[in-house]
Order: C-alpha cells, then structure tokens, then sequence
C-alpha cells in the first residue's frame, strides 16, 4: 500500500500548492469546464509542465526505496533508501509542494490572480458570464 503512496503524495501536493500558495484560493469557475486555448489552465497544450517537473521530483528519491522493499536481495544496499521510503507520503507531498511553488514562482502562469464572477443563488453559486448578464433571484427557504 505505501508504493501507492510514492504516486499519490507528490500529486496531492501540487494540488495543495496550485490551490493554496500559488493561486491563493481564486478559482475563475467558468474557465474549469473549457477544454480549449481560451481558458487559463489549458496551459501549454493541455499539459502544465510546471506539475510534471514537481511531480518528478517528489517520485524520484522515493522509487530506490521502493525497489528496495519489492528485491529482498537488494534490501540490505538499499537500507537509506527504505528508510527514507518509510516516510513516503510527508517526503513526497513536501518536495512536490516546494518545487511546484518556487517552479511557479519563477515561471508565473497565465491568467494567475484572476477571478471569474459569481453570483450567490441561494445555497449555490452560479457562474455569471460578464457578456451576457444575468438576473438572479436570492431565495431562502
């Protein structure tokens, strides 16, 4: 179960990074159903080459403690290694979380900072598109 965890940490950190220290928790709502150029986290071709860098970088020193645990013969050169992978999860989401902030700080992506507008429906909340404004009703039940 802890290999699991070699891929599963270093995503949860660039999703925690994106989120919290590099967008500063400002989502444009309409932009995350665009599948297109147009929207801001089409990024390059659909791929973010600053999350496959982080991403690489939070697997690669946990895989040699992986193969140490699957290879009995190889366990006793691979002891650093195992240890290390021990920790998988904190070392993983920490390095991944780290390289894909600093990556974004140095590259900053486009349209970072920007908010899309919403309007409080109720209980929910509706994307309003600026061309096209739209009156919406606040009922309570």
């Amino acid at each position: 179960m802890s290999g699991f965890g070699v891929f599963i940490a270093p995503a949860t950190g660039i999703l925690l990074a994106d989120y919290h220290a590099v967008r500063k928790y400002k989502l444009k709502l309409k932009d995350l159903y665009v599948g297109d150029a147009s929207s801001i986290y089409w990024f390059n071709h659909g791929c973010n080459w600053r999350a496959f860098a982080a991403f690489v970088a939070g697997v690669w020193p946990l895989l040699p403690g992986l193969v140490g645990t699957v290879n009995a013969d190889a366990s006793a050169s691979f002891a650093g290694w195992i240890r290390l992978y021990n920790l998988t999860f904190l070392v993983g989401l920490f390095i991944s979380f780290a390289v894909f902030w600093l990556l974004n700080l140095v590259f900053p992506v486009p349209g970072l900072g920007e908010e899309g507008p919403f309007q409080a429906n109720g209980s929910r909340y509706e994307v309003a598109d600026p061309e096209s404004p739209v009156e919406v009703e606040n009922k309570h039940l």
